[in-house]
């Protein structure tokens, strides 16, 4: 996806506004905190605008997801127990319910137990027999699901089978869901949707797989950006606007800082947040017209949206025509 660096729609904005640009400071001027919190509150009102105005296909994710991230591909070896593992042939999570010196099969229920939100059982009963394998429900004192073991009970957690849209396990973080289906949907005709339930935070599958594709859009970025503070111990995740002399931008921290350290000092700890490039023209025309009427130009900020209102239509004509050459025939069906 080819980007720009989002200062520099700060600048182009500032330009068509009538700012004073300054040549001997790589075309950008020297913007004071009130104006560039002014221009982040605005930015952020019109980014998402446009970033989910349409189905661009350079925002556009296609992956297959698992749904935990402890668990790792099954095959044959030792395992501690609770150790969770995702069975390929099965599409499905299983828990280790006992230490494994050499693995059996996940379905043997006297070594796994196949994860669920909730577990088909029946109330413990004093004196009965079980077998390995067998779940019961005791309601006192703390209603949970057991698994009998080796004359023993070992508990069975509730397992929450919806996938997160943010986690540490895959990037990028899900925006819009688009779709869900068993087979990738670029290389099938009939990917076998699957039905699906859009949560708070998460997502639940029909049939709850261990893993499925998704079709998402990335999400739309919140740039904050607050002024950098050398004296601030900046961790993992924050984000900042620095400024060396009259020139700054803003920066995602990629790493735990230590004071003093800048995106100067130590680039590998800081990275210049981007934007998609075919959305600068738009963008830098509608905050050039917030800018204009900032400085009460009210005539020439009509003519800024007039002339962003043009933009955003050449970009829905640009896309359609993309559209229609991208299309390609599936070779295979899923289904």
């Amino acid at each position: 996806m080819l980007s720009v660096p989002a200062i520099a729609i700060l600048n182009a904005s500032a330009a068509l506004a009538g700012e004073v640009i300054r040549p001997d400071l790589g075309n950008t001027f020297a913007p004071d905190a009130d104006t560039v919190a002014r221009f982040t509150a605005r930015l952020n009102e019109h980014l998402p605008a446009i970033w989910n105005g349409a189905a661009w296909p350079d925002l556009a994710e296609y992956q297959r997801r698992r749904r935990v991230s402890t668990a790792v591909e099954y095959e044959v070896g030792a395992y501690p127990q609770f150790t969770e593992v995702w069975n390929a042939d099965t599409n499905r999570v299983y828990r280790a319910m006992v230490p494994l010196a050499a693995a059996n099969a996940t379905g043997d229920p006297g070594q796994w137990a196949l994860l669920r939100d909730h577990y088909p059982a029946s109330r413990y009963v004093p004196g009965k027999t079980y077998s390995p394998g067998d779940v019961i429900f005791q309601s006192t004192p703390d209603e949970l699901w057991y698994q009998a073991q080796g004359g023993q009970f070992v508990v069975l957690t509730p397992y929450d089978p919806a996938f997160p849209y943010a986690c540490d396990w895959h990037e990028p973080d899900m925006g819009d869901l688009l779709g869900v289906s068993q087979f990738d949907p670029r290389s099938y005709e009939d990917p076998c949707s699957l039905p699906y339930e859009l949560r708070e935070d998460a997502v639940r599958v029909g049939g709850d797989p261990g893993s499925a594709w998704f079709y998402f859009r990335r999400r739309c970025p919140l740039i904050v950006g607050p002024a950098f503070d050398s004296a601030v111990i900046y961790q993992e995740g924050d984000q900042v606007f620095w400024a060396q002399g009259a020139q700054g931008d803003y920066y995602d921290v990629l790493a735990e800082t230590l004071p003093g350290e800048t995106p100067a000092s130590q680039p590998f700890k800081f990275a210049a947040i981007r934007l998609p490039a075919r959305f600068a023209q738009w963008l830098s025309a509608i905050l050039g017209a917030d800018w204009l009427r900032w400085d009460r130009q009210q005539e020439k900020a009509a003519d800024r949206e007039v002339a962003a209102q043009h933009e955003w239509d050449r970009l829905m004509v640009n896309l359609s025509q993309d559209q229609r050459q991208s299309r390609q025939l599936a070779v295979r069906t899923g289904c």
